[in-house]
């Protein structure tokens, strides 16, 4: 019909400001939270299993180590628990100045009680070398 009529169509969508509008909110926040999570938990599940693969082709032994949480907190805890020698931990290359390092790759570096080593993600890939 508005084709017919030459006519331009506006869309509106209102979202309520109501108690029950704020419950589905909570609720969708809640199902992307779980989504992130799982997201990020099969990421780093792929990744690890990348890993393992070019550690048995070397014939590098290697543990696998799943933890939830605070990540630059769970790193310089599971190195001190594990007695770690030497982390190495990725950062993002990053164009500004200001932001030379993430705030993971910074916390592990300042309170690691061993040696840190920073790759940025430009790096070869540690697969090819």
């Amino acid at each position: 019909m508005a084709k017919l009529m030459n006519a331009e169509i506006e869309v509106l969508h209102v979202i309520p400001e109501t108690e029950e509008a704020e419950k589905e909110k909570k609720f969708l926040e809640d199902k992307v939270e779980e989504s992130l999570s799982l997201f990020t938990e099969l990421f780093g599940q792929s990744y690890i299993n990348q890993i393992e693969e070019v550690c048995s082709t070397q014939g590098v032994a290697m543990t696998k180590i799943i933890e939830r949480g605070e990540p630059g907190p769970k790193i310089v805890e599971e190195a001190k628990k594990q007695d770690i020698e030497l982390i190495v931990i990725g950062r993002r290359s990053e164009t500004t100045e200001a932001k030379l390092m993430g705030n993971i790759t910074e916390y592990v570096l300042k309170n690691s009680r061993c040696p840190v080593l920073i790759v940025t993600t430009d790096a070869p890939n540690f697969c090819e070398l």
